[in-house]
This record gives C-alpha cells, sequence and structure tokens, in this order.
C-alpha cells in the first residue's frame, strides 16, 4: 500500500473524540438517516446527518428545531432498522438546522453497526 492509499484508508476510520470528560466513546461519524417525529400533534418524517455517535445515542443535525423531551424514532435506510430515542437537551441553531443531542431509549448500542474504542482508549499524545 503507497503512502497516499494509507492516508485515504485512515480517513475512512471513525475518530473518537475525548474531551477528558467521564462519558461515552463518541465517533466522529457522518450518516444520513430518517427521523420520525411527532411536532404539534402532526406526525413528521425529515432527513437527519448525524455529527457524532456514541452507544447511548447521537448529535443529530436536523433541518428544524425539535424540542427537548421529544421523542424521535431514528431509521437507518440502508437497513430499515429503527431506534426510538428523545432529545436530551435543548437544540442549538447552526448553519444548515439545529444540533439536536438524542439518547437512545431504550439502550440500543448497536445500532449505529460499528465498534466503538475501548473505555480506556486515548489518542496520540493524551
Amino acid at each position: 500500500m503507497n503512502e497516499k492509499s494509507a492516508v485515504a484508508e485512515e480517513s475512512k476510520r471513525p475518530v473518537a473524540q475525548d474531551d477528558g470528560k467521564k462519558r461515552a466513546q463518541r465517533v466522529m461519524l457522518r450518516f444520513s438517516m430518517k427521523a420520525h417525529v411527532t411536532l404539534a400533534g402532526k406526525p413528521n418524517t425529515f432527513t437527519v446527518t448525524t455529527v457524532s455517535v456514541n452507544p447511548n445515542g447521537a448529535l443529530l443535525v436536523a433541518p428544524q428545531l425539535i424540542p427537548e423531551s421529544a421523542e424521535i424514532v431514528l431509521e437507518n435506510p440502508n437497513t430499515r432498522e429503527r431506534a426510538a430515542c428523545r432529545v436530551v437537551r435543548t437544540a442549538k441553531p447552526m448553519a444548515g438546522g439545529y444540533e439536536v443531542p438524542v439518547a437512545f431509549d431504550p439502550p440500543a448500542p448497536h445500532f449505529w453497526k460499528i465498534d466503538f474504542p475501548p473505555a480506556d482508549w486515548r489518542t496520540a499524545g493524551a
């Protein structure tokens, strides 16, 4: 494998974030999926994109505001697998929509179909 292809292969691997706080390992993963949610008494389905994921949930970018405590069903468009979750904090406006932190309810650690770094994993130089 030449250096260029090694760099390209490395960029495909999930990158774990560690900000020093005790929480589940987050992995930067951009993935589009469907979100099913009831807003103002009406069912809505729209496309959301993950910013980061963890065994307990994700940080999503949604095209519209989803209120804290709202129940959402995420649907993987490739597998059609669904997972129930809820919004755990107030969404933050950002370019392109709103950052929406969600937690699975009940837990669904295998929903993302990836292996997460072990709890004691640290980045180089940390």
